[in-house]
């Protein structure tokens, strides 16, 4: 091996010097001194060569500027000191900061202005150094874990005092388990299964995994579970810790082997065997129908073809204390590790995890490897991972305020009569609250074989809704165990600051890591949130709040901002009885669109009042500005649509456009053209429409059309959205689907209005991705912060004894002009973030909603209008051509293609668009482009 590699670059020297180290101590730890005499001799015999050719090796250069930790680097510079290496003082340039190229992140590396920096944003009072530190040791050993217990605070008044894990004591689940594990081990009826375990676990050990996570199972509260989500919950847990205790004996660490490797007929025996096992010992005691005693087994499989009576417990008689919750995404309490170049690293210290999230429809391509595989330099990207480390550095606190009231609110859940309360609030009820229909209430005295014999009448009622009895208990079983989640997890770390790594999907959208608490959720889950890091209000804050504060109730999207800040001062009392009394007030906060949102600005504002000085008060509240339907935004700029960026707020005007509004009017314009008309199909369907429809076209009825337009929905899709929302106004008839057929073709009409340009880009797109599509390629590009994208819509085939990755064409066509749009959205928001970093402004960021605190919201709306421009000044749209060509139409293609087939594909290629009169720079003076 050491013959064949090249030594002359710096790069590959260094890990030859690391790889060197890694053998020797290998050889020291080796007991049998035989080996370790041989094997230290070609260790010798390789650092001799190593420390021959140190003098030669161009340090000037770099292959791939791999990353190396300062331990690593320590050890490299000991190494060459102890050789007598002379190292001249010099960085390699080539390697350091940003791609030079890249014009959008060009001043980064500058620091800024103090006059407009706001300090580190990301450090904390409370958070110091030795502070992390120790929190890092329970971090590690949290890391190892599978399973965390959190205690269950709503517990049902009707449980019984014994918590479910003490009844799991008293049937003696672990003793059982520990004793048919040991009674296998000896007898090995499974040998290579139990060679397996054996030589990873004693019986105790692995009864105590086993039980962990038969825990878990049981904590979320069904009687019926997918046999794979069973297996899963079963035998994760196991293979980590043989995973783990594989590495300790060969003295590996994750890095060196990131992958189990078990083959999938052990993983099935293994599945096979410990279910077996769990069945036989986990019993409980229970009474037969004649009051006798019996034990009964805890677990079964069996098949089961529709939902079943018993897929929950109404006896509940496994109530946890504690609810186990998987480790493997979740928040963090220290800073996460960073992602560094080529998506390595972060965020976990001891585990690795992918920074891009493979799609499990398509789960033959992997994002990450393929994003890997098209990375050209070290520097391609870093812009892409510095954000996503700035966003999982912003540190976070549960508000506690509002947790309280949640707790009150969702205590009430168990009583049906609350229902009318819980519903506007998104607070799930508790199964218990649904009566499924009982056979013996209703069929006194009879089987249920001789009803359905007897054709009995009432028994099809009786079917019926008892299935949606069970339906309901089942959905609202799940929606009440994801609220719960929250709140438990919530009330563990009330008092902890909070980070939330986040990773990317392939188009470089980002999400949070954590599925169970995060700022990327619903109303409740964004309202337990608030910055860890207060900053004071100053003279503007406390208008940013109030606009805030109204903002969320959705009642005055049209109004100018003076006409809000004329509202929100005559709702003022509300507010502060809104705070001051949640639940025994008037209850203002309940009537708004985002009630548990609306209730936290509630508690900032009064608090913000009761202090002495309001501009000194420090906020921790983030305060949202939202995109106007920011994916035509991004159109509109690209085909730079004068009107449909009027449309979306691209051009300043003295109260906010709505473009669903607009739509809908020309949709009834051309409505009332039809009628006009003395013949024709469309004349006819119009006249119809006016008579079950006599009003204006609603807003409503186009509006989910509008929004999805940009998100690539079809005609077919269009006219189900239309069709679902006339059925919402009472107009189902036989003529319904002519009606909804013929108003989705009216607003595709009317958006090829209103965006002209942007709709041909749209239909530029697809033709491309179509094209691409016909040469079995898919379809990929790189974002303007230098992120490889490739569309993973593929699927395997074998073909002539090779595998390929043949493209999905439907999916892979109108998949791509959303895709490239949320890739462009994506990069706004990472170019927000870099800027608002390097001013030291707090940001974080739900897709094309950004936040921050209230003092700094005017420098992060600047920020964000700067960036916009910015990106679409570049010519993205001619270099996506480009790229095309450069891509598909390569030398050897050109050999292969007919000549006509060829340009053909040439001009596909070129963009005929002709751009509007838009002018971007009138963004600046937009107040409603984010608001």
């Amino acid at each position: 091996m050491w013959n064949r590699i090249r030594f002359i670059y710096e790069d590959c020297f260094n890990v030859a010097v690391l790889l060197q180290h890694s053998f020797s101590d290998y050889a020291n730890k080796r007991k049998e001194p035989d080996a370790q005499l041989g094997l230290q001799k070609r260790i010798d015999e390789a650092k001799r060569r190593l420390k021959a050719i140190s003098y030669i090796v161009n340090r000037n250069r770099s292959e791939r500027g791999i990353y190396l930790n300062e331990e690593q680097q320590r050890l490299i510079q000991r190494t060459l000191k102890d050789w007598n290496v002379k190292l001249a003082g010099r960085k390699d340039s080539s390697v350091q900061g940003y791609d030079k190229s890249a014009e959008l992140v060009k001043g980064l590396d500058e620091p800024a202005p103090s006059s407009s920096y706001y300090g580190n944003q990301y450090a904390l009072d409370e958070c110091t150094k030795e502070f992390y530190m120790n929190e890092l040791e329970g971090h590690l050993n949290q890391e190892e874990q599978t399973w965390m217990g959190v205690k269950n605070i709503l517990r049902p008044e009707t449980a019984s005092d014994k918590s479910g894990e003490d009844v799991i004591v008293e049937w003696k689940w672990k003793e059982k388990l520990e004793k048919k594990i040991d009674e296998c081990m000896k007898e090995r009826s499974h040998l290579p299964v139990w060679s397996v375990l054996s030589t990873s676990f004693t019986p105790s050990i692995l009864a105590t995994q086993l039980l962990s996570s038969l825990t878990a199972i049981c904590s979320e509260g069904q009687n019926v579970m997918p046999i794979n989500v069973f297996n899963f919950m079963l035998l994760h847990p196991v293979m980590q810790a043989i995973q783990q205790k594989f590495m300790e004996n060969f003295q590996l660490d994750e890095k060196q082997f990131p992958m189990t490797t078990f083959e999938s007929d052990l993983l099935l025996q293994l599945t096979s065997v410990l279910s077996q096992l769990i069945i036989e010992s986990c019993t409980f005691p229970s009474q037969n129908a004649n009051g006798r005693q019996e034990i009964r087994n805890a677990f079964a499989i069996k098949t089961v073809s529709f939902e079943e009576e018993t897929s929950l417990s109404p006896e509940a008689i496994f109530t946890p204390a504690r609810n186990s919750l998987a480790l493997r995404a979740f928040h963090f309490q220290i800073p996460p590790r960073p992602w560094i170049d080529a998506g390595v690293g972060g965020p976990w210290f001891s585990k690795t995890f992918d920074i891009i999230r493979n799609l499990y429809d398509f789960r033959e391509l992997s994002s990450i490897g393929e994003m890997r595989a098209r990375m050209q330099s070290p520097q391609q990207a870093r812009p892409v991972f510095d954000a996503l480390n700035q966003l999982g550095s912003t540190p976070w606190r549960i508000n506690k305020d509002l947790l309280e009231v949640l707790k009150q609110v969702f205590s009430m859940s168990y009583n049906a009569k609350h229902e009318s309360l819980l519903r506007p609030l998104a607070v799930p009820m508790h199964a218990v609250t649904v009566d499924v229909p009982q056979f013996q209430d209703h069929f006194p005295g009879k089987t249920r074989f001789q009803v359905v014999k007897e054709n009995h009448p009432e028994y099809v009622d009786y079917s019926r809704k008892t299935a949606q009895s069970i339906k309901r208990r089942n959905e609202y079983n799940s929606l009440w165990c994801w609220m719960l989640y929250r709140v438990v997890l919530a009330e563990r770390y009330k008092d902890c600051v909070l980070f939330f790594p986040h990773n990317m999907d392939f188009r470089g959208r980002v999400y949070p890591i954590s599925p169970y608490l995060s700022h990327m959720g619903d109303d409740v889950s964004r309202s337990l949130l608030k910055f860890a890091k207060g900053r004071p209000l100053g003279r503007d804050g406390m208008r940013w709040l109030k606009l805030h504060c109204i903002n969320l109730t959705g009642k005055l999207k049209r109004a100018s901002i003076a006409e809000r800040e004329q509202e929100v001062e005559r709702l003022m009392p509300l507010i502060i009885d809104s705070a001051e009394k949640p639940l025994e007030g008037k209850r203002w906060w309940m009537e708004s669109e985002e009630p548990w949102q609306t209730l936290a600005i509630c508690f900032e504002i009064r608090d913000a009042l009761k202090h002495p000085n309001t501009e000194e008060f420090l906020s921790t509240l983030p305060i949202h500005q939202d995109g106007s339907c920011n994916g035509l935004q991004h159109y509109a700029a690209m085909g730079r649509d004068r009107e449909g960026g009027e449309q979306v707020n691209l051009v300043p005007c003295e109260r906010p456009n709505d473009v669903y509004s607009d739509v809908a009017a020309r949709v009834e314009l051309k409505r009332i053209e039809d009628e006009k008309m003395e013949e024709g199909k469309d004349a006819e369907i119009a006249r119809e429409l006016r008579k079950a429809m006599s009003e204006a076209v609603p807003r409503k009825v186009i509006k989910q059309t509008v929004m999805t337009t940009v998100y690539g929905v079809t005609m077919y899709g269009a006219v189900l959205q239309i069709k679902r929302q006339l059925k919402a106004l009472d107009i189902d008839n036989e003529h319904t689907g002519l009606f909804a057929t013929y108003l989705a073709k009216k607003t595709f009409a009317s958006l090829n209005d209103v965006f002209t340009s942007s709709m041909q880009l749209k239909d530029w797109f697809r033709s491309c991705a179509r094209g691409i599509s016909s040469l079995w390629r898919p379809v990929e590009w790189v974002t303007p912060l230098g992120l490889p994208v490739l569309q993973p819509y593929v699927k395997a085939l074998h073909t002539q004894g090779h595998l390929v990755h043949k493209p999905v064409g439907s999916k892979q066509v109108d998949a791509f002009p959303p895709n490239f749009v949320h890739s462009l959205d994506s990069t706004h928001m990472m170019l927000t973030s870099l800027h608002c970093s390097r001013r030291g402004i707090t940001y974080a960021s739900v897709h094309d909603c950004f936040w921050t605190h209230a003092c700094t919201v005017a420098d992060m709306n600047e920020i964000c209008r700067e960036q916009f421009i910015a990106l679409h000044s570049l010519p993205l749209v001619e270099k996506c051509a480009e790229d095309f060509k450069h891509k598909y139409l390569t030398p050897e293609m050109t050999k292969i293609l007919s000549p006509e087939m060829l340009t053909k594909m040439q001009n596909l290629f070129t963009v005929q668009v002709k751009p509007g009169k838009l002018d971007l720079d009138e963004i600046r003076n937009s107040v409603y482009f984010f608001s």
